[in-house]
This record gives C-alpha cells, sequence and structure tokens, in this order.
C-alpha cells in the first residue's frame, strides 16, 4: 500500500529562527535609536532650564546690584555670598537633596561694573560639568 504525500503545513524550525532574528535586529535599531534620541531631548531641556536659570539671576543682579563677592541668588530673592558656586535646582530652589540636574551658579563682577552668570551642570549624557550657559550684565553707573 503506498501512503498518499501529505502536504507539508506551517514553517521550519529555521525559518522561524531567521524571522526572528530579523525582527530582533529591527527592535534593537529602533531601541538604540529611540534611546539616542531621548538623551538629545533631555539634553536639550536641560539647557533650556539653565538659560531659564541665568535669565532669572541677571534680573536679580539687575534689581539688587552687589558690588562684589562670587554670589547666587535662589528664585525667592535670597542672596547668598559664597567662596565657591552654589547649586540650585532648575526651579532655582537651592539643591539639599541633590537631585538632577544640579545647576552650579556663580555671579562675578568686574572692576568695569559686568556681571558674570556662569552656571555649569553635568549633562544626561555623562560629561562631568559638561554643560555651560554664561550671560553678562553691565550695570550702569
Amino acid at each position: 500500500m503506498i501512503l498518499p504525500k501529505i502536504n507539508q503545513i506551517g514553517d521550519t524550525m529555521v525559518e522561524v529562527l531567521i524571522s526572528m532574528a530579523i525582527v530582533s535586529m529591527i527592535l534593537g535599531g529602533a531601541y538604540v535609536t529611540s534611546n539616542k534620541s531621548l538623551i538629545s531631548i533631555r539634553d536639550a531641556q536641560e539647557h533650556v532650564d539653565a538659560l531659564k536659570l541665568a535669565s532669572a539671576e541677571v534680573e536679580l543682579v539687575k534689581a539688587i546690584t552687589p558690588t562684589s563677592g562670587i554670589l547666587c541668588y535662589t528664585l525667592d530673592g535670597t542672596i547668598q555670598t559664597i567662596s565657591a558656586n552654589c547649586t540650585l535646582t532648575n526651579t532655582g530652589a537651592i539643591n539639599l537633596t541633590n537631585i538632577q540636574p544640579s545647576y552650579k551658579v556663580a555671579i562675578t563682577v568686574d572692576a568695569t561694573g559686568t556681571y558674570k552668570v556662569q552656571i555649569n551642570w553635568d549633562t544626561v549624557s555623562g560629561l562631568i560639568n559638561g554643560g555651560n550657559v554664561e550671560m553678562y550684565y553691565r550695570a550702569d553707573r
């Protein structure tokens, strides 16, 4: 008795493994791309926050016009005269809990009455003090 030939139904194991490898490579590429995009977006947001913070510090310098020293202001108007940079959050509050990003702020004034607001921070991409924003204000005498 001759058995009839049964049609093969379904995929072989090799076909399944190849399709899984292709899908894994596509998903891995999508993950890498989206992760890099997220880091770029967060880096840009940190820079925008630093610019806002520097602008607020310049406005406080305009209002108070201190005479010398390295200074730092919280956004509620508290003045800190310090010997090193103070550390603020992105909302301008003193960073006591060391939340990230921590913005290190220093305000200096030279003999001509030009104030320099400098803000440094560790970037989300891992650069220590990799972010830097400087703003200048010259007080009228």
